[in-house]
């Protein structure tokens, strides 16, 4: 008789799904469009790290943008961090999903493509 075990580590497949399911439990502003849904891998040297992108459409500009999606976070009793520059929000980090999940708004006057993205910590 052989007995194989087998480790608890995770397959890509597992990962990005619980990397999408992350990304997809941030709520998003009513007006966006979801667009698509973008994975892949990088090799940091030490390790390798998979992030999963879901993708929208918004017809917001990006003041408007950041404001509606800071209102309904805060409303959705998320903890956030939000990252500036040149005194704009670019980015927001949600914690507590599993992931390091982060809302990104777009190019400084260009938010009509904004995504969130989770990566395995």
């Amino acid at each position: 008789m052989l007995l194989v075990a087998i480790g608890g580590c995770a397959t890509t497949g597992q990962a990005d799904t619980r990397l999408e399911h992350a990304a997809r439990a941030v709520p998003v502003p009513a007006g966006l469009t979801f667009t698509d849904v973008h994975k892949q891998s990088m090799d940091t040297g030490l390790s390798e790290t998979l992030e999963v992108d879901v993708g929208y459409a918004s017809p917001m500009s990006c003041s408007q943008l950041q404001q509606a999606w800071l209102a309904l976070l805060a409303r959705s009793h998320k903890s956030i961090t939000s990252n500036e520059v040149d005194g704009q929000t670019r980015q927001i980090d949600v914690h507590g999903l599993g992931a390091n999940v982060s809302i990104d708004l777009g190019d400084i006057g260009d938010c009509s493509r904004p995504y969130v993205a989770a990566q395995n910590n």
